[in-house]
């Protein structure tokens, strides 16, 4: 199935989209304003080693049971 198809399906019906986004499958994005840099940033922002940094250390609590 093309891109082509796929829009034609998805805007039959009683309130069909005015913009369908395909920016997931053609990296046109609707907004207009993303850019290489932009997606370049976020990837170094949420990658595994950055959010490994972000990460604290979890605090343990002892807890006590009384019978």
């Amino acid at each position: 199935q093309d891109l082509e198809d796929l829009i034609v399906c998805c805007s039959i019906g009683e309130n069909p989209p005015k913009i369908f986004d395909c920016s997931c499958f053609n990296g046109d994005y609707v907004c207009g304003n993303i850019t290489e840099d932009y997606l370049e940033l976020l990837q170094k922002k949420r990658n595994d080693s950055a959010k490994n940094a972000q990460l604290k250390v979890a605090e343990v609590i002892e807890m006590h049971n009384e019978e």
